[in-house]
Parts: structure tokens; C-alpha cells; sequence
């Protein structure tokens, strides 16, 4: 059951990745393209899918923004309180498969789901949850989320080194078994064209930019721990030289930005 794998990773989920230098290196380069698509903005209500720990509530929160942040993990949810406990935002549960039946009151600006949220949903509850999006967006108003696609580079060169066939290419299975804080959880792997293929028509995408094309993903963070240096480069790298859309497609996650018609 989804809920409770991502309950089981609630209590390890922030060492394991949000406080982790990969983890933080890839968050650094998400909000690097949250702030350029949201930047003079004032006060935005923001509705964010699939908030975790609330890592990202807390920024959105911290520019001032009004933010309601959903997940499906009340542990995960739970987190989240207790590290935002004294700033403005609404937690409420949400099971992303039935978001058709979840009673919303307000309209969003944005709509925000982050590091692979979605890759958890089949084909069929995420066509549903890009058609309720845009019942949820006001006129111009803007869904962002962060994707892992169909292949990485970097996890296939990870284990063909390791000799590890049957994994080297596993996003391109129907779906796999992906581990989150030591839980097997199941996932779903969209390249960018199959994504927007799956949102609603009523929207444009504005933009697709790779995150964690030369930064690893996080399960090698302890290699790169004791290769800091190595790490730093590649965020060098990232900086540099991961700005083109075709590059999402080799990514660790990629950034994509729709905003309706």
C-alpha cells in the first residue's frame, strides 16, 4: 500500500536525501527555475502535491506565499508540522488517486509537485490528476513538477558497471520497484514527451530543464561523500552546462512547466 511505504520512510526520508549534498544540490537547482518562473510574483496561493517532508512548503512559505501541502503519508505529513510549525501552511492528506473525490475550495496560482511525486501514479491516475490541475489553476496560472524519466544516464552507467543487467535499464519496464529511504515502492517512469502526451491539452508547457544530468542521483551520496570535490564539480558542471530541454531525457529528474491557455 502506498501509504504505508512512504509512512515506513517518513523517519529516514530528510537524512536519506532532503539534507543529503545530492539532495540538496538537486532541490538548489529546481528552485533556481521555481524562482525565475515565479520571480516579481507577490503573495501566491500555491497547492503543492505530494509535499513530503514539507522541505518545499517551507520555502514557498518563506517568499511569503500561501501554500496548502498534500500527501498521502500522515507520517510524512507529520514531519512536515513539526518543522513548519510556526509558519503559514495548510497540511492536509490527499490520496493522489482519488484527487477527483478530494473536496478543494480555492483556486491555485501554482500547482507544485517535486522529486518524482508522480512517477507513483499509473497512466490512468495521472491523466486524472492533470485534468483536475486545471480545474484547480486560475487563468494563467501555472502547474510545475519535477519527473524522473524513462532512462538516466547515470543509473544505467551505475549498474552496467556493477554488472547488473537486469536494473541498467529498468525505467523502461512498465514500471519498477524503486527504493525510497530502504522501501520498495512502486514507480513509473515518463519520458518528457509522454508526460505532457498524459496533461491536459488545456494547458502549454513553457519549459523542460534537466536536474541531476552531470549531479548523481541520490543513492550515491555516499560514494560522493568521500569525493566531495569530484561532487562539486559536477555541480559546477550542472550549472553550466545542463540548461537544454533534449538533455531532461538523460536525467536523474527534469523540471517541466505548463501554464494554461
Amino acid at each position: 500500500m502506498l501509504e504505508s511505504d512512504f509512512d515506513m520512510a517518513a523517519v529516514a526520508y530528510d537524512d536519506d536525501f532532503t539534507y543529503s549534498q545530492i539532495g540538496k544540490m538537486q532541490r538548489n537547482r529546481v528552485w533556481e527555475n521555481i524562482n525565475l518562473s515565479i520571480q516579481n510574483k507577490k503573495s501566491l496561493r500555491v497547492l503543492e502535491l505530494n509535499c513530503g517532508t514539507g522541505e518545499d512548503a517551507l520555502l514557498f512559505s518563506q517568499k511569503g506565499h500561501a501554500i496548502t501541502a498534500t500527501d498521502i503519508s500522515e507520517k510524512m505529513l507529520e514531519v512536515a508540522r513539526s518543522k513548519t510549525k510556526n509558519q503559514n501552511i495548510i497540511f492536509r492528506s490527499l490520496d493522489l488517486n482519488k484527487i477527483e473525490d478530494f473536496e478543494f475550495t480555492e483556486k491555485y496560482d501554482l500547482v507544485f509537485s517535486n522529486f518524482g511525486g508522480l512517477n507513483c501514479l499509473d497512466t490512468i491516475s495521472l491523466t486524472k490528476v492533470g485534468n483536475c490541475v486545471v480545474d484547480l489553476l486560475k487563468p494563467k496560472g501555472k502547474f510545475i513538477a519535477v519527473i524522473m524519466p524513462s532512462f538516466c544516464f547515470w543509473e544505467s552507467l551505475y549498474f552496467l558497471l556493477k554488472a547488473n543487467f537486469s536494473e541498467a535499464f529498468r525505467r523502461r519496464k512498465e514500471y519498477a520497484m524503486a527504493k525510497v529511504s530502504g522501501n520498495l515502492v512502486k514507480t513509473w517512469y515518463y519520458s518528457p514527451k509522454h508526460f505532457k502526451a498524459l496533461i491536459s491539452d488545456k494547458m502549454n508547457c513553457e519549459s523542460v530543464k534537466p536536474i541531476g544530468l552531470f549531479i548523481p542521483p541520490s543513492y550515491l551520496e555516499r560514494f560522493f561523500s568521500r569525493n566531495t570535490k569530484l561532487l562539486q564539480y559536477l555541480n559546477k558542471m550542472e550549472k553550466l552546462l545542463a540548461q537544454f530541454s533534449w538533455q531532461s531525457a538523460l536525467a536523474d529528474h527534469y523540471y517541466i512547466e505548463f501554464k494554461m491557455k
